[in-house]
């Protein structure tokens, strides 16, 4: 398959494809634009299909510096991440596309992901060796005793 045009990207929703600058304006719901702090996925309730439900992707989380991670200085960690969301839900490698209730859910361990980087100095995913990623996987274990909440926070 050759590379497809900013067209067909737009067209087929595969807005993790595009360069940053064609992003700015991207609407990626009925409430929500690729560059808003929350994305806010309106959907039919999955359980009782007359129903709508609302799920949230919260982008504006503190950091451990004080920062909120839609500031300036997480720009490329910020895009990586949103990047990566959004191709889990329409361009998934393993054929399962993501739902906006699973991804709402899985920002927690993207906040997790995220904020330890911050306070190991990492600011691109590129920059996680295997021996980082054990030290991550170490600090997930030290924090799976927390709540959902608490990591929130």
């Amino acid at each position: 398959m050759g590379v497809l045009a900013r067209s067909q990207l737009i067209e087929q929703r595969l807005f993790h494809l595009l360069p940053s600058d064609h992003l700015t304006h991207v609407k990626i719901s009925k409430a929500s634009l690729w560059r808003d702090s929350v994305w806010e996925f309106d959907v039919n309730d999955p359980v009782t299909a007359d129903k709508r439900c609302i799920y949230v992707v919260r982008w504006d989380f503190d950091m451990p510096d004080g920062s909120r991670f839609t500031d300036p200085k997480w720009e490329n960690l910020l895009g990586v991440m949103r990047r990566f969301v959004w191709s889990w839900m329409v361009d998934p490698r393993d054929g399962y596309a993501a739902r906006p209730g699973t991804i709402t859910g899985t920002t927690v361990g993207i906040r997790l992901l995220v904020r330890w980087m911050s306070e190991q100095r990492y600011t691109a995913i590129s920059e996680l060796t295997p021996e980082a990623v054990e030290d991550y996987l170490l600090y997930v274990a030290e924090h799976l005793g927390q709540s959902a909440d608490e990591i929130d926070d």
